[in-house]
Parts: C-alpha cells; structure tokens; sequence
C-alpha cells in the first residue's frame, strides 16, 4: 500500500513542483513589495516595449512563474494541478516542463507582437505577469494527448477531458474582445505553442504493428492496470497505454 501512494504522490510531483515554484515567486513577491514597494515588480514582469525589454530579458522567463494578485494565482494553480497531473502521467518531468516553457515563451512573443503591431495598444508601455500562458499550453496538450480520458465534474457527472479543457480555454480567450486584452494575447500564443507541440508529438513516426498484436498488448497493459493500479506500469507503458488507446479506440 505504502509503495502504491508512493507511486501516485510521484506521477503527481511534477504538477506539484510547478505549482510550488509559482507560489513560493507569489509569497517571495508579497514580502519584496512590503520590503520595498511596487516598484519591484517592474524587475519581474515583461515589458512590452522592445527597448525596455533589451534591457530585462531575463523577465521572457521571470514572468512566466510570477503573480502578484491572489486570485489570478489561485486559478493558475488549479488548472495547472488539475490538468497537469493527467499530462505527467504519460510523459516525463522534462518533456512536462518542454511544455510549460514553451506555453510562456509562445505567450510572451504573441504579447510582444500584439503590443507592437496593434495600434489600440501603443504607445502605453504594458507589463505581462503570470504564468496563464504556460497553464494554458499544459490544458491544450492535456486535450490533444488524452482526448478521451473521463473525469467526474461535481454535479454533471462524467465528462472527457477536453470538453473541459476547450471550454475553459474558450472562456478565457474572450478576453481578446475585452477592454484589456493586452494579457490575453498571451494565452493565445501559450496555446498555440501548447498545440503545435501536441501535435508534433503525435505525428512523430511510429513502426507499424499489426491491429492484433495492438490489441494483445492492449490487453495485457489494461490487465495490469486491473490488477495492480495504474501506478504499476513504468513511464513507457503509460504512453503505450494512451497510444493504443487512442489508435485502437471504436
């Protein structure tokens, strides 16, 4: 039993780790601001001017685990533990972070467009904060790499994963059309980098096999998993069990 706990506390490390990383940067935020304002802020979050952003490029990745307001904090984290310990069951920590930085980074160069190409948003210098981009690309591969996957929703019942997933991105994209949709350009650019990435993985090329011998394997994975837990099948079983899954699907 102990090995079991064990094993799920570790599908889940690497959703819990990121989770911390950004509340550890919220709690260091508040005691920085009481220490020495506002203004430090500035040193932590992405201009949009490219001037002024020469000048603190290390915020492209500052930003992307940083927030200041509470709220905005809280529902990162519950989209980035909820989604985000599904997507770490079937890759590894790094392949999970590939993601997570690559959602940031595709966030902050649509931001950075958008600020210098729309003219509704210059010449107002805007600052970009918060790691919603790279949530955003974690739900958008969570999607396409375990579309069927079922979760139980409070009073709705069972409900596949993406439903959920595109909803809440769709949600969230409305703000494009708001009267600040500076930050939303952001979540934009964090799903298309968390799409394009998705989709890469699942059109690299794979040998062929035979449908029955899918099947036979299918079979002794889903058998196993019966038997012992998901928790009993090593890193490689679990894609194999979503590969086949998926492919072999009626």
């Amino acid at each position: 039993m102990a090995w079991a706990i064990d094993r799920r506390l570790s599908r889940a490390g690497t959703a819990t780790v990121a989770v911390a990383v950004n509340v550890a940067v919220f709690v260091l935020l508040r005691i920085a601001a009481v220490l020495g304002g506002d203004g430090v802020l500035r040193w932590i979050e992405m201009p949009s001017t490219p001037g002024l952003l020469l000048t603190r490029p290390w915020t492209v990745a500052t930003y992307m685990v940083s927030q200041y307001d509470f709220f905005h904090l809280a529902v990162n984290m519950i989209w980035l533990w909820c989604f985000g310990r599904f997507l770490a069951d079937i890759m590894s920590a790094r392949q999970w972070w590939k993601f997570y930085i690559a959602g940031g980074l595709g966030g902050a160069a649509v931001f950075a467009a958008a600020c210098a190409l729309i003219p509704s948003l210059p010449p107002v210098t805007h600052w970009l904060i918060g790691s919603s981009a790279s949530v955003i690309a974690i739900v958008a591969a969570t999607a396409l790499l375990m579309p069927h996957l079922e979760v139980q929703l409070f009073m709705i019942g069972p409900l596949q994963l993406r439903w959920v997933a595109w909803i809440t991105i769709a949600l969230d994209l409305t703000g494009l059309f708001g009267a600040h949709p500076g930050a939303h350009f952001a979540h934009l650019g964090g799903l298309i980098a968390g799409v394009a990435y998705a989709l890469y993985l699942r059109r690299k090329p794979r040998k062929r096999h035979d449908d029955t011998d899918d099947r036979a394997r299918l079979d002794v994975l889903l058998d196993k998993v019966r038997r012992s837990g998901l928790g009993s099948l090593s890193m490689d079983e679990r894609r194999e069990l979503m590969r086949l899954s998926e492919r072999l699907r009626p």
